[in-house]
């Protein structure tokens, strides 16, 4: 087996831990010389000799370090670094929260050194709702039709719903479900978990009525 024979099975993709054992110490040794692999001796006798296994076990090494899969293995490893050396998107929008309308603003900001950050800000805006005001909890007709604004956060204000209305009677917001007034668990304000119940059980709106009693002017 001569030295061309050897250079094509180093090239090969696989080769087997035997695949050299065939090839003579001289053509082995020509086969390193030729690709500089560095040889390491561990023969005893003369002490510092190099072995036929000396040689082949160069070889295996060379081969493994100069592999595609060696090659592409490092080239990821190369580029991971990269990119953890380089500039980070920061993305600080929180998970998708169950809310009212709810909508996020994008805001970019760029540092000094023209380094990109981009930073995702959820913005509450107040947002506006559906109401549908019925003479009676159980009416199938409304008489009026009205869009109210709701807080921040998306609780809805009982008064500030009155004072939108322009109407001094007290609001009542009824479960559709059942017909009977919601329970404020909230003083004064509908829990925007109770509105989305409401929105949802209401076909998209809530079912407010008025009582006859109008509320003290100060």
């Amino acid at each position: 087996m001569n030295l061309a024979a050897a250079e094509r099975l180093l090239k090969s993709k696989i080769i087997a831990q035997t695949a050299f054992q065939k090839f003579s110490v001289e053509t082995l040794t020509k086969l390193c010389e030729a690709y500089r692999m560095p040889v390491r001796a561990t023969g005893q006798k003369p002490m510092g000799s190099k072995k036929k296994s000396d040689y082949i076990a160069a070889i295996m090494c060379f081969q493994l370090l100069t592999s595609p899969i060696n090659q592409r293995q490092e080239a990821e490893a190369t580029a991971c670094a990269t990119r953890s050396s380089s500039p980070m998107l920061v993305d600080t929008q929180p998970q998708d929260e169950e809310m009212i309308n709810s909508q996020a603003q994008l805001d970019e900001v760029t540092s000094p050194a023209d380094h990109r950050v981009r930073v995702t800000v959820n913005r509450r805006v107040n947002q506006q709702i559906a109401i549908r005001i019925y003479a009676h909890a159980k009416d199938y007709d409304c008489i009026l039709k009205k869009e109210v604004t709701l807080e921040s956060n998306g609780d809805l204000s009982i008064s500030q719903m009155q004072e939108e209305l322009g109407d001094q009677r007290t609001c009542q917001i009824i479960d559709p479900v059942n017909y009977k007034p919601m329970h404020l668990y909230k003083p004064g304000a509908v829990a925007a978990g109770d509105v989305l119940r409401l929105k949802t059980a209401g076909n998209g709106h809530l079912r407010v009525v008025f009582t006859q009693e109008e509320v003290d002017s100060i």
